[in-house]
């Protein structure tokens, strides 16, 4: 029994070890670079029916600390059925309108990065997302980076409203895991920083010298290991910070994990054969490392449940290993507050932790999304969540959201595995519903419940 116990215990004490060689990675790094205000930047916000958040992101670059005539924003309209392009250009930016079969954020960074690199006299360029905000000091940063020699960097990638509710401070707080003691740790150890999509700088030489051609569900991941494959390194700067919009709701957070899920572990089965390529044995056993990390989650569950067991097998060796590890791996989770990354308040949010993580199993027992799916913004409302916008009227809850909204509501729902039921009630129909409560209750639990004339 016992060796049976020490033999499960294994891969939660390899995982543990990696992890606490991460933390230790983060600690001692220092960040080599400064500030600085030399280059000049071609920031580029790949947008697919973004006229909610559009001139917020394009008019937030103003707030830059940094010389105007150094940058300028690029907007690649993708795909857009609604004025997307319109409210970036009267925000001021360049835009780039693109209608294609071929539809996700990868395939319009590959097929407009060229004709930006082209145009423009830029010597890098940066990817943001359309409801992201740079940080005031981000380009400083960046062009110290440059400065210093290096030609792709990845920022740290936060949340924008981490206070929203228990969702969204869970988020942070997974964020600052991911996307900053991680990223710290692997490059404090040599290896080529992730990049995570939004917050990436690219120098013109690199992206002439390894071209984006990376389309996937998790298209910022997948060029991470192609860079990786052809020997190139990715730095981590925590200082260059881009805050995107965190999803408070179920419904529109279900398709993001969902494409996010999937478009990892996709990845993953590709990148095995990467390492075939890397010819140093000691760097190729850390990217296996990095390779094999379980989601969180389940190395909790399991490191749990593997000291439950040691606790029951009586034996002191293997509870004084099963403690020790639980306790490094409880270290990691927690040095986002060590570090000062998190207020201590949200801590509390760790009592939605085991809703959230069995939320993600259910979320991969789904299955992969047909295709890429664009995530609902906040601002467009969720009909799904309590936190939708709404307003009341004879009973009936309305979704409050502009046509472009709806339409894209629609289309995330044509997606979800379920079948939904979307409502247009007029003024005769409110009055017929006092009298049916059939009719009543048909409309209440309907997925979308739109206005139908102007009385309404």
């Amino acid at each position: 029994m016992e060796l049976l116990i020490a033999l499960l215990l294994i891969p939660a004490l390899v995982q543990v070890l990696w992890l606490g060689l991460i933390l230790l990675s983060s600690s001692l790094r220092r960040q080599k670079t400064g500030q600085s205000k030399e280059n000049s930047f071609a920031i580029v916000i790949p947008a697919h029916n973004e006229s909610s958040s559009i001139s917020n992101c394009v008019r937030g670059l103003e707030a830059l600390d940094y010389p105007k005539d150094k940058y300028k924003a690029y907007v690649i309209a993708d795909n857009c059925s609604d004025n997307t392009a319109q409210e970036a250009e009267q925000a001021g930016a360049s835009v780039i309108e693109r209608f294609s079969d071929r539809k996700s954020k990868g395939f319009a960074l590959e097929d407009c990065i060229p004709q930006i690199l082209k145009e423009s006299a830029a010597d890098a360029i940066i990817v943001m997302d359309a409801d992201s905000f740079l940080a005031p000091d981000a380009l400083q940063y960046f062009s110290g980076n440059l400065q210093a020699g290096e030609h792709r960097i990845q920022g740290y990638y936060a949340g924008s409203n981490p206070g929203s509710n228990w969702r969204t401070k869970l988020m942070e707080w997974a964020f600052s895991l991911f996307n900053g003691v991680y990223l710290a740790g692997i490059t404090g150890i040599g290896l080529s920083s992730h990049l995570r999509g939004n917050g990436m700088c690219f120098s013109k030489e690199a992206l002439q010298e390894v071209p984006w051609q990376a389309s996937g569900l998790a298209e910022d991941l997948e060029y991470s290991w192609k860079l990786r494959q052809a020997g190139k390194h990715v730095s981590f700067n925590p200082k260059a910070v881009v805050k995107g919009e965190f999803v408070s709701s179920q419904g529109a957070a279900k398709s993001q994990r969902s494409r996010w899920e999937e478009g990892r572990q996709e990845v993953h089965r590709n990148a095995f054969q990467l390492l075939k390529k890397e010819p140093k044995i000691a760097k190729k056993l850390l990217y296996l490392f990095d390779l094999s990390l379980w989601p969180l989650g389940r190395l909790v569950a399991y490191s749990a449940v593997m000291l439950g067991l040691a606790a029951l097998s009586a034996s002191p060796s293997l509870l004084a290993v099963s403690v020790i590890s639980f306790a490094m791996m409880v270290a990691y989770i927690l040095s986002p507050y060590i570090k000062g990354l998190l207020p201590i308040s949200y801590l509390l949010a760790v009592v939605w932790a085991p809703y959230y993580i069995f939320w993600k199993i259910y979320i991969k027992v789904l299955g992969k999304p047909a295709d890429w799916v664009r995530t609902t913004r906040e601002a467009e409302g969720d009909s799904s969540s309590s936190d939708a916008s709404t307003f009341s009227l004879g009973g009936v809850n309305f979704d409050s959201m502009n046509l472009a909204s709806a339409a894209q509501r629609v289309v995330d729902l044509a997606h979800e595995d379920k079948v939904s039921l979307c409502v247009t009630p007029n003024s005769d129909h409110l009055v017929r519903l006092q009298k049916d409560q059939n009719f009543m209750n048909i409309v209440q639990q309907a997925s979308l419940v739109l206005p139908d004339g102007s009385p309404i």
